[in-house]
């Protein structure tokens, strides 16, 4: 039996560098920033298919 997966699709980590390398980094406060250059950083399509993918379990008895 698979079961399909409910788990929230996680914002990569970014670093503060690149956030004040963009051109929008010094006008929105840091927080949003962090969040508009995750949120680029994300393939939400290709997260869904693999979360959707069924997942072997194999064990020894």
């Amino acid at each position: 039996m698979v079961r399909p997966v409910r788990a929230p699709i996680c914002l990569p980590e970014v670093d503060e560098r690149a956030v004040r390398g963009v051109k929008f980094g010094e006008a929105l406060p840091e927080r949003l920033a962090v969040a508009t250059l995750s949120a680029g950083l994300t393939d939400f399509p290709g997260a869904t298919r693999a979360l959707r993918e069924p997942v072997p379990f194999v064990t020894d008895v």
